[in-house]
Order: structure tokens, then C-alpha cells, then sequence
């Protein structure tokens, strides 16, 4: 079963007529529930009308603590979600909503103080917080815990997701506007994106900043291997700022037939910036510390209000500092996105944390195709798999460089065991020297300076790879890789790089063969077949 409208709740501002209003009008565009059979379902601070939940909260966008957000917010959605019209069966464990959209006025996060006698505050998302603290653990729902590693962040096999996901997070979104009538033009332009589903315009990309330090540097590495390298497989024309210098933050000056947009720093922009537009804009995002602290102030410069008023399907943003660690993945979010995640999946797959200062904006059920996508079959391979496959690709390719170099002593030892009797001096010096000269150009050295650049990064690519998450330790030993995923690499690997530590177990045994070769046949034909094997030593 894959994520569909029957998954989701919309929530309202209980006793906010504009607010139902929005709700009505969200339910309307996704032909969802908005009545139940025998009237309305209420509890305390909370009432459920077919796929609306209204919500006993205050209009603040920002509530001042966690105590108010959870007695407005997160228990009366809790409350709704243990109703009968909600679960199916009150009795089930499972949930079927897997998702949740909050709507117009309804608070967008509260205020996180560790010790209040402080005064100090982070401002928690309430998308971020109502994700986590309503899906549940073992039968009981998720506690809140700062910073909470998500794991549902790039997990390395891909897959919709799922029932066996909820546990973790539900997809949670953000609509709200200054205006009810800015609110509905926000899921006017995600229906827009979605009966057009291509989204052919420009990429826009700014993989640079003025930020430095460790973390800094992560973030751009990663961006720049995001558009080096998954970037070019979208199909989609794209722009990228250049770097000028490491204390400059070279910005994007402005868009114009654009679909979609992925930069860091710059965190104010001008009302003119969203320029016109005849492509489909599908998704936005900025990496700063404070962005989307409001999307409520109709003059503000702050990128997810431009970006929403521009005409973008859906945005996201930090209310407060994320740390850089917390900026969105854009590999993750676009892997997604390609293989047909909606928008609310492929922000949660990119997303490092959860009970943090995160939000999405915009329709999660939003949805788009790339110009000329190809059909990925998810069944094929898998990245740890690939990467496996190049290690025995790698193994051919050192092997063919041994053969290559046993070849030519085996000349050389043929010159030189040649007498006086066999040939005559004047043409046996001449050989001698030629194959010398051949054996030298693929000598043991020479052999494995052809490869020992590939080998290296191959080694090195896991240790990278889960360097924070998916392996039992991180910066895991190359070793520790290989026990884990069970894989095993030839000897002649180890030969090229030499000082690398991997165990016994984790090396295939000498003598260990795999051909792999394409036979053509005719079928009306019988044909005698052999096979010859040469083993060097």
C-alpha cells in the first residue's frame, strides 16, 4: 500500500470559521471525508469530522511553551487519532493515518526552553514535533526528545513509504498564510503542479556560502556532489552560482522559469526575486538558521514566503537555528522524488531530525515527474550491492594487470634462458633489452600505480558514506563494512593498496574463480563447447 489522501488528517482551528474554511476547501481539492455518518465526533480540545480534526488552540503562530503546544496541539490531535473514525478499530496497534496537514492558524511551533530560569529558547516546528510525538512505539507515543536522529533519513534501500515506517515519523506539513485567501492559493498552486505533474523548468542551485568550519565544508561537498552527479540524471536544465571566495556568499540574484530551487545562506531576498514564470515551480529550499520562524507577514522578505507566494507547490525552512548538520539532504530528497515519492515523503527521507526546528510547507501530497525520467526498477540494485559490483569489477581489472605482468616475465624468462647456440649474440642482446623495456612498462609497481587511485576511493567511499548513520559505528573501518554486509573482496585488491586492514574472513580465498561471459547460440545448431583454463601462480 503506498501513501495516498486516505492516509491523512487535516487539521483546523477549532472554532475558527476562516480556518474550517481553508480545511473544507484543502478536503474539497483531494476529495476527502469532511462528514461522518453519525455527526461529529468529539473529545476534549478536539472533534473529527470524516478526515477534518479541529483543535482547541490559540491563533499565536508561535506558542510560548511546550506545555501550551502540547494542551492545544499535539494531545487533542493524539485524542482525535484514538477516535474510532480515525483508526478503523479501536482496538487495532496500528494506525492507518500516516499522515497529517496543519492548516490555516493553527500554531506553526512553541518555545523550547531546556531550563527556563535561562531565558535562552529554541523554537521547536510544530510540524517537526506533531510528526514525531504522533506516531507510536511499542503502543505508546513518542516522547519528546530534542534532536532526535531520524530514522528515516536516507536510509540506503529505497522504498515508499510505509506501515512499518509509521512507528517512527508520520508526514506532517504546514499550510498557513498571512491571509485565508494566500492559504488557499497555496493548494491552489500544489493542484496546479500536480494536473501538469512535469516540472520542466530551470534548476537553480547555489552550492556556496561564507560559512566555514568542518560542518560548513560537509554541506557544500555535499551539494556539489548532488549537482555533479545526480543533478545531470533529472533531465532538467539547471544554473549554478560560481565561487569567488571563501568569505563571500555569491547569491542567486534572481528566478525565472524555474521548477525548482536548492541554496544555502543568503537568508533575505527581495519581493521581486520570483520572477515570471511559464514552468511549474515544485519545491523550494534554502538552508539558513530562521527562514521559516513565520510565513504569516504579508510584507516579509524571508525565502519560504517569497518562495510560496512565488508560486511554489511546496518549500521548506528552519523557525530556529537547525545546526548544519540539520540542513536538508538533497540527494535523499531528490533520489526520492525521482522514483515517485510525494513531496511529504521525499522531505522526510531528507530529513536528519526530528523534535527540531524544521518545517515543510505545502501540500505533502504534491507530487511530479522529470522531463524524460526513465522507469527505475527498485528491485535491480541497491547501493551496497553496487557497491560490491565494483569491487569485483575492480578484482577483474588488477587481475587483467597481474596476468598482463606474469605475460611479459614469461617473455623476458624466455630471452633469457635462450644460449649462444639458439641465437646469435647480435640478435639476442637486442631482445634482451627490448623485453626488459616490456617488462618494466608493466611491472608490479607500474601495475598497480594503474589502479590504486580506484581501489582507494573504493575503500574509502563506505567509510564516508556512513560516516554519521546506517552502520553500527560511525566512520566505520572498511572491515567493519564488509563483516556487516557480509561481503567479501579479492586479494588482489589488498595487493594494490597494501596498508589497509581488512581480516581474513572478509577476503575471498586464493584460488577462488568467477567467470561471467555471454554465449551466443543458434538454436537449430548443436555445437561442441570447451573451455580452457590458465592459472598463473
Amino acid at each position: 500500500m503506498t501513501i495516498s489522501k486516505d492516509n491523512f488528517i487535516v487539521v483546523y482551528r477549532l472554532g475558527d470559521t476562516d480556518s474550517k474554511e481553508w480545511a473544507e476547501y484543502y478536503a474539497g481539492k483531494h476529495n476527502m471525508s469532511i462528514s461522518n455518518i453519525g455527526g461529529s465526533e468529539k473529545g476534549k480540545r478536539w472533534q473529527v469530522d470524516g478526515q477534518l480534526v479541529g483543535v482547541g488552540c490559540s491563533d499565536e503562530e508561535i506558542l510560548d511553551s511546550d506545555g501550551d503546544f502540547n494542551k492545544e496541539v499535539l494531545f487533542p490531535i493524539q485524542g482525535a487519532l484514538e477516535g474510532n473514525i480515525l483508526t478503523g478499530n479501536p482496538s487495532q496497534e496500528s494506525f492507518t493515518i500516516w499522515g497529517i496537514i496543519l492548516g490555516y492558524n493553527v500554531p506553526g511551533g512553541y518555545y523550547y526552553r531546556e531550563d527556563p530560569s535561562q531565558g535562552e529558547y529554541r523554537i521547536i516546528s510544530s510540524t517537526s514535533r506533531v510528526a514525531r510525538g504522533c506516531s507510536k512505539t511499542d503502543g505508546s507515543y513518542n516522547e519528546f526528545s530534542l534532536q532526535v536522529k531520524n530514522k528515516l533519513y536516507d536510509r540506503s534501500i529505497y522504498s515508499r513509504y510505509g506501515a512499518d515506517d509509521i512507528q517512527h515519523s508520520l508526514i506532517v506539513s504546514r499550510i498557513d498564510a498571512p491571509t485565508l485567501l494566500l492559504a488557499k492559493q497555496y493548494v491552489d498552486q500544489a493542484e496546479a503542479l500536480n494536473k501538469k505533474r512535469i516540472a520542466n523548468g530551470l534548476f537553480y542551485i547555489d552550492p556556496y556560502s561564507d560559512k566555514v568550519g568542518a560542518e560548513a565544508d560537509d554541506y557544500r561537498d555535499l551539494l556539489l556532489d548532488f549537482k555533479n552527479n545526480l543533478l545531470p540524471t533529472l533531465n532538467l536544465d539547471s544554473w549554478s552560482t560560481t565561487f569567488l571566495d571563501p568569505y563571500i556568499d555569491v547569491a542567486i540574484p534572481f528566478a525565472r522559469e524555474d521548477s525548482f530551487m536548492w541554496s544555502w545562506f543568503t537568508n533575505r531576498a527581495h519581493s521581486t526575486f520570483f520572477q515570471t514564470n511559464t514552468a511549474s515551480r515544485a519545491f523550494f529550499y534554502n538552508a539558513d538558521y530562521d527562514g521559516a520562524e513565520t510565513i504569516r507577514n504579508i510584507n516579509g522578505n524571508t525565502w519560504p514566503i517569497l518562495a510560496m507566494n512565488g508560486g511554489y507547490a511546496a518549500c521548506a525552512g528552519a523557525m530556529d537555528d537547525p545546526t548544519i548538520s540539520g540542513f536538508l539532504n538533497p540527494n535523499a530528497f531528490f533520489k526520492s522524488l525521482f522514483r515517485g515519492s510525494t513531496m511529504g515523503e521525499a522531505y522526510l527521507f531528507s530529513l536528519p531530525y526530528l523534535d527540531w526546528t524544521m518545517t515543510l510547507f505545502g501540500d505533502p501530497l504534491s507530487y511530479v515527474f522529470f522531463p524524460g525520467e526513465l522507469v527505475v526498477d527498485d528491485d535491480s540494485i541497491e547501493e551496497n550491492e553496487s557497491w560490491y559490483l565494483m569491487s569485483r569489477e575492480l578484482a577483474k581489472v588488477s587481475a587483467y594487470y597481474y596476468k598482463q605482468e606474469q605475460e611479459t616475465i614469461d617473455i623476458r624468462n624466455l630471452v633469457v634462458d635462450r644460449t649462444s647456440s639458439d641465437i646469435d649474440a647480435e640478435q639476442l642482446i637486442p631482445l634482451l633489452n627490448s623485453s626488459q623495456k616490456l617488462y618494466l612498462s608493466t611491472s608490479k609497481d607500474i601495475r598497480r600505480s594503474k589502479s590504486i587511485t580506484s581501489v582507494r576511493q573504493l575503500f574509502a567511499y563506505p567509510v564516508q558514506r556512513y560516516r554519521y548513520w546506517g552502520e553500527s559505528q560511525t566512520f566505520p573501518p572498511i572491515d567493519l563494512y564488509l563483516t556487516n554486509q557480509n561481503f567479501k573482496v579479492s586479494r588482489l585488491l589488498i595487493d594494490v593498496v597494501k596498508n589497509i586492514d581488512i581480516s581474513e574472513d572478509n577476503l575471498l580465498n586464493e584460488g577462488w574463480w568467477e567467470f561471467e561471459f555471454e554465449l551466443r547460440d543458434e538454436v537449430v545448431d548443436f555445437v561442441n563447447y570447451y573451455f580452457l583454463l590458465e592459472v598463473y601462480n
